[in-house]
């Protein structure tokens, strides 16, 4: 679990490299796939894992298309580590999907530095009522960038 109080930073460190890093010291590298089962094979799976996969990678690709997923790792902890980090950018809007175990951001940007603070949280996509909100905020994000549904998620 990623330990934060108020923020996590997400930095472009060099080109086509990017970390992870919270106000409480936790930081993390990160490798990108653009394949969802190769992504997917890479996670160590959990219950979180699962919501998160549904809807950080099924949603955002039924509404935004081509996206990049990342599988964070602590250096020198190993590749499939145990934690509650999913993170998503879209390929062609710039859109940053990031999830933890309490809290889940969506956010546009084309900045090297991108904050999420806990206080723009929509919640837990563990919880019914914010995957509610979740939900209804891709349906409207789907109105405007995919009203057709042209982009569709294949189950993996």
């Amino acid at each position: 679990m990623i330990r934060y109080k108020d923020r996590i930073t997400l930095q472009q460190t060099r080109p086509d490299q990017w970390q992870l890093s919270s106000d409480q010291g936790s930081t993390y590298k990160m490798t990108a796939f653009t394949s969802v089962s190769d992504w997917w094979n890479n996670q160590c799976q959990s219950d979180i894992r699962s919501w998160q996969k549904d809807i950080c990678v099924a949603e955002t690709i039924q509404v935004f298309g081509k996206v990049e997923m990342f599988s964070l790792y602590q250096v020198g902890r190993g590749y499939k580590q145990n934690h509650d980090i999913c993170l998503v950018k879209t390929l062609n809007y710039n859109f940053y999907i990031l999830s933890t175990y309490s809290d889940f951001w969506i956010t546009q940007s084309n900045q090297d530095k991108i904050i999420f603070d806990r206080s723009d949280s929509i919640g837990s996509c563990l919880e019914y009522k914010h995957r509610q909100q979740i939900y209804k905020i891709y349906k409207d994000l789907r109105q405007q960038y995919n009203p057709d549904y042209l982009c569709q998620y294949v189950r993996y």
